[in-house]
């Protein structure tokens, strides 16, 4: 199977050097999308970059006119609502940076862009705090999806920080793949949604879940983002804002090095 790993991020300087490079080392195409860093986030991405191929740069903009009732002329006007992008591609993996920040309503339409710069029949739907091990990513590569499939659900082990060590919590299945041809996102952020979910109720059996031999991958989820948002270090935080306890495991140790121990190195060059 053919992958384009697809990631939507902010703020995430923490695992962002160890996530991307070995999605840009083991998949055919990484398309990372920044949405207003204001840490190191940005710089990292351009320091792998630099070291997986030349640098292709151009400007882009995505959406374009629409039209619009005037509610004092009374009349249907036409408004641009066109975005205007950043792209930077280097090789394995292309940088897309925002000039603006998001509003929620734009987020269906930032992944519809990024789907328009793909080039493989499947999407791997990644975040800045998700780690993909080398070992399942070539698992995956080697996957072989049922024709009528539409989306892939993997299993994730939840990775948690406390007391200063990194243990275990609660696995969970999540939607991770992605069929590229025909799809569109819907809907505002947090809900924005592909397509597929709407066929998937009247056809359950264009999703497949998939059980891959290799050690989960491991999602961080928020447990740490940016040294911009230390104060979430030793807590875990739901999505949506609200404190969320898990049950915790076994200590693990990390499969890679992070934070300024990644990062030391490419800020030297």
């Amino acid at each position: 199977m053919r992958l384009t790993a697809h990631a939507m991020i902010k703020n995430e300087e923490v695992f962002i050097g160890p996530a991307v490079s070995v999605l840009a080392t083991e998949l055919e195409h990484v398309i990372v999308m920044d949405t207003g860093s204001t840490d190191d986030t940005v710089d990292i991405l351009h320091s792998i970059g630099k070291k997986l191929g030349p640098l292709h740069f151009f400007q882009d903009r995505w959406g374009g006119a629409v039209i619009v009732k005037d509610e004092d002329e009374h009349a249907w006007v036409e408004v641009d609502e066109s975005y205007p992008v950043r792209v930077s591609e280097y090789g394995s993996l292309t940088i897309v940076e925002v000039d603006a920040p998001l509003t929620r309503e734009q987020n269906g339409d930032a992944r519809n862009y990024m789907a328009s710069l793909t080039k493989t029949d499947w999407i791997l739907i990644c975040d800045g705090d998700e780690y993909y091990l080398p070992e399942a990513l070539r698992e995956l590569r080697d996957i072989e999806m049922p024709p009528e499939a539409r989306l892939g659900y993997l299993q994730f082990q939840v990775v948690r920080h406390e007391d200063g060590k990194w243990r275990y919590s609660e696995p969970w299945n999540g939607q991770a793949l992605m069929y590229a041809p025909g799809l569109v996102y819907e809907g505002r952020y947090p809900e924005e949604c592909p397509n597929w979910n709407a066929i998937l109720l009247a056809n359950p059996r264009i999703q497949v879940n998939i059980e891959l031999e290799n050690e989960p991958i491991w999602d961080f989820h928020h447990a740490i983002r940016s040294r911009k948002d230390d104060e979430t270090f030793h807590r875990a935080l739901h999505p949506h804002g609200r404190r969320m306890r898990m049950p915790l495991y076994q200590e693990v140790e990390l499969p890679f090095k992070w934070r300024d121990e990644w990062w030391s190195p490419y800020k030297e060059e």
